[in-house]
């Protein structure tokens, strides 16, 4: 049998579930903080509802900074 020593890469979006994962809150949580803009906004691929990673990464090491929570669009 072959072991695989690479893991597979960490998708770019994730859901609400890995959302909430990553930040420690429930997936009720993340619909409220996403309601009162307290939260980085998800987008919309199809009809998921997804959030950079890396985005939501940064935005935790930064100190979930309110004032930084809207993803500024091009």
């Amino acid at each position: 049998m072959i072991e695989r020593t690479a893991s597979l890469p960490k998708p770019l979006l994730v859901g609400k579930g890995e959302a909430a994962r990553l930040t420690g809150v429930s997936v009720r949580s993340i619909d409220r903080l996403v309601s009162s803009g307290r939260f980085l906004s998800p987008v919309r691929l199809g009809g998921r509802v997804l959030w950079n990673r890396h985005a939501l990464e940064q935005w935790i090491a930064g100190g979930c900074m309110e004032s930084d929570c809207r993803q500024r669009r091009p």
